[in-house]
């Protein structure tokens, strides 16, 4: 049992301090600065397992059934409920033998040994293979659509650094010629936009008042900040450094009026409105998801025609698809739907939604798909059997 005291401490003299301060220095010098504190308790961790790859047992899973986690889906026209909460599922790993068995118990140190080790044996890829090679595909596109957007170059039919600059020169019209109680809030917006441009590294042409204060807008935003440090592909050039910090300063919260100024001109001036739009749909093109699955199966098999046909390379398509373009369409098609397979649905001259059924099953694939592909192949108009196409509910 611990006692409880209660100590009142008097002030300790100058002299008193001193021998204090000696005798405690001449304790340490031979002490254990703990034995002079004391311990009052030692603790001691250990953990052992008799065998640390011991598999997890069924019977001690105990999960709990949970209402609210039920879900409706339909399938092929079958509306099914379905709740797994409660329900448990292992995974169990064969043990590897005949050709496999020399296989067994070694560890490799990269995926390309492994490979090596396996020889001529067929592989299937994991999902995160091909999405580890798809993302440095996609990194390239998405620079590349971006440095083409920003000058209108290599046929790009956006030009999005000129729009920046007639917006700004629209602003600073309105802002000394517009309507009294438009001025101030123009001028301030052009001033925002004066400052992203300098960020991009230019210098805008605008009054010396308003370039003073985006001077001083784009210095404090230079600051080092997570929110204006480029990140991902933008830090592979100093022109999409530029881009970035750009951009991201105009997507500040803190601009909201400003972006109303901007937003009012460009409601209300024709020609800077239709190339705004036109910007926000190559960035909708780029982002968002698909909304069918034939459109989503027929891109991923696109884009993994590119990683294995076309490894080692870069493709933005502009205008007129070229050789490997077509390539890796025809890679997905033939993928989805065997060239022998489609040929004999080719035969046919009128497609009923009971028959692209019955040749979807016939093949393996979804309705859709075929749908997709017969009207990529132009023996079906776009606005036919759609109904037979999966729309996909993408959660945000």
């Amino acid at each position: 049992m611990r006692e409880a005291r209660q100590t009142r401490r008097q002030p300790l003299s100058d002299a008193g301090r001193v021998a204090w301060i000696l005798c405690g220095l001449s304790l340490l010098q031979c002490a254990d600065p703990f034995d002079l504190l004391g311990v009052e308790e030692v603790v001691t961790e250990h953990n052992e397992t008799d065998d640390p790859l011991a598999d997890d047992e069924l019977e001690d899973k105990h999960p709990e059934y949970d209402p609210s986690r039920t879900v409706e889906e339909e399938y092929e026209g079958c509306r099914v409920t379905l709740n797994k909460s409660a329900s448990v599922t292992r995974l169990s790993l064969t043990d590897l033998d005949g050709d496999d068995s020399e296989l067994d118990g070694r560890v490799f140190a990269s995926r390309t040994d492994a490979l090596d080790a396996l020889g001529s044996r067929e592989v299937i890829p994991s999902m995160e293979v091909v999405n580890g090679a798809l993302k440095p595909f996609n990194d390239g596109l998405y620079a590349a659509v971006e440095l083409a957007a920003e000058d209108g170059s290599d046929g790009a039919a956006l030009n999005k650094g000129q729009l920046l600059r007639d917006l700004l020169a629209e602003l600073v019209a309105r802002a000394e010629g517009g309507a009294p109680e438009e001025q101030p809030h123009a001028a301030s917006a052009a001033s925002s936009f004066a400052a992203a441009l300098q960020l991009g590294g230019e210098s805008p042409e605008a009054p010396s008042n308003i370039l003073s204060d985006a001077s001083a807008q784009a210095a404090a935003f230079r600051q080092p900040s997570i929110f204006s440090t480029p990140i991902g592909f933008y830090t592979w050039l100093p022109e999409l450094e530029a881009i970035f910090r750009r951009d991201r300063f105009l997507q500040q919260p803190a601009l909201f009026g400003e972006m109303a100024a901007a937003a009012l001109v460009l409601g209300e001036n024709e020609d800077l409105g239709a190339r705004y739009q036109a910007m926000l749909d190559l960035y909708a093109g780029l982002t968002n998801p698909f909304k069918s699955d034939d459109q989503l199966w027929f891109s991923f098999f696109h884009e993994t025609g590119h990683v294995l046909l076309h490894r080692g390379q870069l493709f933005l398509e502009v205008g007129a698809k070229n050789k490997s373009e077509c390539q890796a369409d025809r890679f997905a098609a033939n993928h989805l739907i065997a060239p022998e397979d489609f040929a004999r649905l080719a035969e046919r001259t009128r497609f009923s939604k009971a028959s692209v059924k019955a040749f979807a099953d016939e093949v393996g694939v979804c309705p859709g798909i075929v749908v997709g592909r017969l009207q990529h192949e132009k023996r079906l108009p776009p606005s036919h059997l759609n109904d037979l196409k999966k729309r996909l509910r993408w959660m945000e």
